[in-house]
């Protein structure tokens, strides 16, 4: 009875590893079509709004995090707020 349950659990975790490795592959497509010649201008744009708009705020917000002593209980709604005061200052 054992051998038929250890072959069953082996069989589920085939049927997993097959559903991952397909879902892996079908990811690396679409990854694929994002990168391609076509779309790589859009990416790069948006990159670069983020880089202009957005990454330095939240860098900012970081340090802030890390410098405060003692260390919020909250350090998501501590860095959301820092970035909703930093949106009105601009």
């Amino acid at each position: 009875m054992s051998d038929s349950l250890n072959s069953s659990q082996m069989s589920k975790k085939s049927k997993k590893s097959k559903m991952s490795s397909q879902k892996s592959v079908n990811e690396n497509k679409e990854n694929s079509k994002l990168a391609s010649s076509d779309n790589l201008q859009p990416i790069q744009s948006v990159r670069a709004y983020l880089e202009e708009n957005v990454t330095a705020a939240i860098q900012e917000g970081m340090m802030e995090l890390l410098n405060q002593n003692p260390k919020p209980e909250n350090p998501l709604e501590f860095l959301g707020n820092f970035l909703i005061e930093k949106s009105k200052k601009k």
